[in-house]
């Protein structure tokens, strides 16, 4: 497995995928993890090992990779794939597959490594970046639009490039996998594996309604720039709304790496940014509605998932809820507008049976369509379909060798 950055700890949905799907693997494979990382801590190293067979970092600092951006002006390579890309890590992608039977690569950031390697390749694109580019054009501001300018074009063309080039491919969401097929003009086995959620999570009892505070809550990694817009639209734009008729009610920001953006929004009435927290859990379960304000974005929002698995009220805008197969006003409920989603939240802060009947049927969806578990047999038939239809080609190739 390829990885370009270490999946631990579990602060955001891409650690959360490999992990899980990691360990799902290991039940029937042995499999063994390459990553770029600045180091490798004790906890983070002693996690890891737990899952995998063996861990081998190759230490890059960060200025590295911002260092080797403006390379891309010259190889019209992406960005995030051109800040990646170093010639000692080609190296010992090379020399190590020649142990593999699989090499799995996580997002398209690592693709460029792929080009040599003889042995079967599965892509994790995990989301449809130049999806998620296109959809924050128009919203980006600063640096951030000059960078998604330029980015999605290159995106959307080394996504194709990626997708003509082999055959094997996961994604997080049906309408990302609409989107990347509607690119190309052959059709390709490109295999929806969701988001899923932790056992532990579904394991929790439901808490007493009487714990809830009158809190409002948005959890996600807070340097993530689509996280960063949402919670400031939504403290901006929503939430003094609501304040005008719930003076008491509170919007609390959790999640690591806050920014200087986020780390401001303080300054207004009500607002609190906890940066990390080791149990974000508590969080989610004390809040009266979980938010997901998200503007633009692609794939499944793993903070949305968990929220519904701990049977809370969430109310999220459209882009939020896409590729969760639930329904407005039964699983969750949709808000377009600042306006709409202020009414929405106000009634729901007065309505708890409602609360608490969204919260029922959120936990149901995913204890039914959201776990891990439930993931289990297409990831581990794809993998093997995989290896395969590699061996297929491969004695093929050799009975032609013959002729």
């Amino acid at each position: 497995m390829l990885s370009s950055r270490i999946p631990y700890p579990l602060t955001a949905g891409y650690r959360l995928r490999i992990c899980a799907i990691a360990k799902i693997i290991s039940k029937y494979h042995r499999i063994d993890l390459l990553t770029i990382h600045e180091d490798l801590d004790n906890e983070a190293s002693s996690e890891l090992k737990k899952i995998f067979n063996s861990v081998t970092i190759i230490p890059k600092k960060k200025f590295q990779c911002i260092a080797r951006m403006p390379r891309s002006l010259l190889t019209r390579k992406p960005m995030q794939v051109e800040s990646w890309l170093f010639s000692d890590v080609r190296r010992r992608i090379v020399k190590e597959s020649e142990k593999y039977d699989l090499i799995y690569c996580n997002h398209i950031r690592m693709a460029e490594y792929l080009n040599t390697l003889a042995q079967p390749i599965l892509i994790d694109f995990h989301d449809a970046i130049s999806l998620h580019y296109r959809r924050g054009l128009t919203l980006a501001r600063g640096l951030w639009k000059w960078i998604y300018k330029i980015e999605y074009a290159r995106v959307k063309n080394y996504e194709i490039q990626t997708l003509e080039k082999w055959n094997n491919f996961w994604i997080t969401s049906p309408v990302d996998a609409s989107y990347l097929e509607s690119q190309i003009d052959n059709k390709k086995n490109i295999i929806v594996i969701p988001q899923g959620v932790r056992e532990e999570i579904l394991s929790r009892q439901k808490k007493d309604n009487n714990i809830e505070q009158d809190d409002i809550v948005f959890v996600g990694k807070m340097d993530y720039y689509p996280n960063e817009d949402a919670v400031n639209y939504f403290a901006k734009k929503v939430f003094p709304s609501i304040k005008k008729v719930l003076p008491h009610v509170k919007f609390v920001i959790v999640g690591a790496y806050p920014t200087k953006k986020v780390e401001r929004l303080i300054n207004i009435d009500g607002v609190k940014v906890m940066g990390y927290v080791k149990n974000v859990d508590s969080y989610i379960e004390q809040a009266k509605i979980v938010v997901a304000p998200l503007r633009f974005g692609a794939g499944i929002q793993n903070k949305v998932l968990e929220a519904m698995a701990l049977q809370k009220a969430v109310v999220a805008s459209p882009i939020a809820v896409d590729g969760i197969d639930g329904q407005h006003g039964k699983h969750y409920v949709v808000a377009r507008t600042p306006d709409q989603m202020a009414k929405k939240i106000v009634e729901l802060f007065d309505q708890p049976l409602k609360r608490q009947g969204l919260g029922e049927q959120a936990r149901q969806l995913i204890a039914d369509r959201y776990t891990w578990k439930t993931h289990e047999p297409l990831i581990i038939s794809s993998i093997n379909a995989a290896l395969n239809s590699y061996k297929k080609y491969d004695n093929q190739s050799k009975d032609a060798c013959k002729n």
